[in-house]
């Protein structure tokens, strides 16, 4: 979770460039200045920077990780054809 202005570019790139390194879900949230319709909206002192950075293992890295285990050292496709049936018969398919 982070905040920026878009009027400070320097500031701005920083912030998109650590929300795209970030491995799961960020959320970059911009200032923008209207001048025409909403024109001093951001003279209130508002805290812009990273505001929320947890890291922690992503669903994606979890599922990985559990198929990997339940298919175990099987390296020939006989094997792993086996161990597929076997997951995707079986009782607890879909725990994670």
């Amino acid at each position: 979770m982070a905040r920026a202005i878009d009027s400070d570019r320097t500031h701005l790139a920083q912030i998109l460039t650590a929300a795209a390194k970030h491995r799961g879900t960020s959320f970059v949230e911009m200032y923008q200045n209207c001048p025409i319709f909403n024109d001093g909206n951001l003279v209130t002192q508002t805290p812009i920077g990273i505001l929320r950075n947890i890291e922690c293992p992503t669903y994606d890295d979890q599922a990985r990780t559990q198929v990997q285990l339940a298919a175990g050292d099987t390296t020939d496709q006989d094997s792993r054809d086996v161990v597929l049936a076997t997951l995707l018969t079986g009782n607890g398919t879909w725990q994670v």
